[in-house]
């Protein structure tokens, strides 16, 4: 059995700040702006097209990812 000093410093390790998660917010909401930008510059013929929706597909994920771990610890 884990004693409660083993068990504080594992919930210490694997909690992530509010803080950090606010940064990463952040960081992905200007990747979405800038992808955003960018496809408003592309056709669907331009070489560089689906990179960008790729792109835009993965920060989507990751902004649904940050959610979830943001709802994970405010419990």
């Amino acid at each position: 059995m884990p004693t409660d000093d083993v068990r504080q410093s594992a919930e210490r390790t694997t909690r992530v700040s509010r803080a950090d998660i606010h940064d990463l917010a952040n960081h992905i909401g200007a990747v979405i702006g800038f992808l955003s930008l960018a496809a408003l510059d592309l056709t669907a013929s331009d070489p560089a097209y689906e990179s960008v929706v790729d792109a835009q597909a993965a920060a989507d994920r990751a902004a649904q990812l940050l959610n979830t771990i943001r709802s994970r610890s405010e419990d």
